[in-house]
């Protein structure tokens, strides 16, 4: 049953709970199930809520999906998925954002195109297009953009920085920055697609032998062919130790 205080006019909306969807007017096509889900809800349309105050401010925005008690509560925008507890909780005019995990996302407010999946992944984040995958990534990210972390507190000593890349490393407070992988965790690196491939504006190679010691970087790519590589790398490594 809909119970609407303004006899709504809208039509296909199925509410089932205590003052589920109590506002709306025009909106059509919503699904509202809980104690005040989608409450405030007027002119929205083809939103689906459930659990207590979900979408609990929304009222005109369309197109959002929340499950779980408190999420994406003070929403009034479009295009959101919030699952979990308080998920996306203050997203007011932010959109295309995806919260998977409890209190994931929980921090933004008007930011767009942010996923996070897992328990409070991404949940100090006022920043966009972000992606964090695992249980508490990025979970101390604040202002910063386009980082991407995957793994279980993955990207976790990232603060504000921005375009990082995190993969089953902590991260630093730092941009611009890839990080793979954890030292004294992971011993051999093996890439496909390298061997045989032709070097950027060269020949191909059958193998490119890099040496990197502690005191040194290492050298640029260049054209050259395997057994050039094989030498160069015995004098860089002599040299370096």
């Amino acid at each position: 049953m809909v119970s609407s205080q303004n006899g709504g006019a809208g039509n296909n909306n199925t509410a089932t709970g205590y003052a589920a969807l109590f506002s709306y007017t025009t909106g059509s096509n919503n699904t509202a199930t809980g104690y005040q889900t989608f409450y405030s809800n007027m002119t929205g349309g083809s939103n689906t809520a459930s659990g207590y105050d979900a979408l609990y401010f929304n009222t005109s925005g369309s197109f959002n999906t929340a499950l779980g008690r408190g999420a994406l509560y003070k929403s009034t925008s479009s295009n959101n998925t919030a699952v979990g507890y308080q998920a996306l909780k203050k997203n007011t005019n932010g959109i295309y954002n995806t919260a998977v995990g409890t209190q994931a996302l929980a921090a933004v407010t008007t930011n767009a195109a942010n996923t996070a999946v897992g328990y409070t992944a991404l949940n100090k984040s006022t920043g966009s297009a972000n992606t964090a995958l695992g249980e508490n990534a990025l979970d101390n990210a604040t202002t910063g953009t386009n980082n991407i972390a995957v793994g279980a507190a993955v990207g976790a000593s990232v603060t504000n920085g921005s375009s990082n890349i995190d993969i089953g490393n902590l991260g630093a407070a730092e941009s611009n920055a890839i990080r793979i992988g954890t030292t004294g965790s992971q011993t051999s690196t093996y890439i496909a697609g390298i061997n045989g491939m032709t070097v950027a504006g060269g020949s191909a190679c059958s193998s490119i032998a890099m040496v990197i010691s502690a005191r040194a970087r290492p050298r640029r790519a260049s054209r050259m062919t395997s057994s050039r590589w094989t030498a160069r790398a015995k004098r860089f490594f002599r040299s370096s130790r």
